[in-house]
């Protein structure tokens, strides 16, 4: 984090307050990490381990400085202006004066709405899901992860104020595609498992995946308990992810690894595979 790192070279001992002038986000970095997302639980986990949430303000869009950048404004009126210079006239009060320091109420409701929209696009995106993809008109699964990131970031640009620009599809919805595929296809082949272990269940004892006695990550994934808990191995080998074997997604996943390592045997694709599925 920028604000740490300055503040250690140039041994800054005063208090450092954060400004954000989206209510989203001020509530995500005020909220509990845990509830939300991998993409954005990962980015406020970093955020709370480097800063206090105390730290932490909105600061509304028309006292932001750096809009008026990003908002278009000529060098001659730049230089006049007293918000770009000396930031907002509250700032130099006391923190009592400051917006939004107590919104403890609509800290609460924002919790209540983001939950509900998160929970809402997830069902309608399961079911446009096929009609958006077709799976089966890709033999790579480097072409399919790009387009459906394509997809979401389209989706969510429609969706939010705060619009992705990045010209290329980063890493990160790269990797959420690929959670994607995983949970569409554990979905459809193994609902009736899923739905048994978050009711702490037993499975049926025709379940195809009974003899591997699955659990429920973190994340949802379907994994293998497996025997291996203490073994100098990560947590993919010891736990894999749980896969059809006939399925289209798990044909170009292979196929994905098996080019990866040069063509290796079964045994090296199978390990190599363990290693990359969502690895944590």
């Amino acid at each position: 984090m920028l604000a740490k790192q300055v503040s250690s070279c140039l041994k800054f001992n005063a208090n450092i307050y954060y400004w954000t002038d989206s209510l989203i986000s001020y509530f995500w970095i005020r909220g509990d990490s845990s509830a939300f997302k991998p993409y954005i639980k990962n980015r406020v986990q970093e955020l709370q381990l480097l800063s206090d949430t105390s730290q932490w303000g909105h600061c509304p869009g028309k006292n932001n400085p750096a809009d008026l950048l990003s908002r278009g404004t000529s060098a001659v009126k730049l230089e006049q202006n007293e918000l770009w210079w000396h930031g907002p006239p509250w700032l130099k009060l006391t923190p009592d004066h400051w917006p939004n320091r107590h919104r403890d109420i609509l800290d609460s409701e924002l919790c209540s709405e983001e939950l509900k929209y998160r929970s809402s696009v997830h069902v309608a995106v399961t079911q446009q899901r096929e009609s958006l993809v077709d799976i089966n008109r890709f033999s790579s699964l480097k072409k399919l992860l790009k387009v459906t990131a394509w997809v979401f970031r389209f989706v969510n640009n429609a969706r939010n104020v705060n619009k992705s620009m990045n010209f290329y599809i980063t890493a990160d919805e790269i990797q959420n595609a690929e959670y994607f595929w995983l949970k569409y296809v554990q979905i459809e082949f193994y609902s009736a498992e899923i739905l048994a272990l978050k009711r702490n269940e037993q499975l049926r004892c025709y379940s195809e995946i009974k003899s591997l006695v699955p659990y429920l990550d973190e994340d949802n994934l379907l994994r293998i308990t497996g025997r291996l808990l203490e073994a100098d191995l990560c947590f993919g080998e010891k736990h894999p992810v749980i896969l059809p074997r006939r399925c289209k997604f798990t044909e170009i996943l292979v196929s994905r690894e098996h080019e990866r390592i040069g063509h290796c045997g079964v045994s090296a694709t199978l390990t190599q595979l363990r290693k990359k599925i969502l690895d944590t």
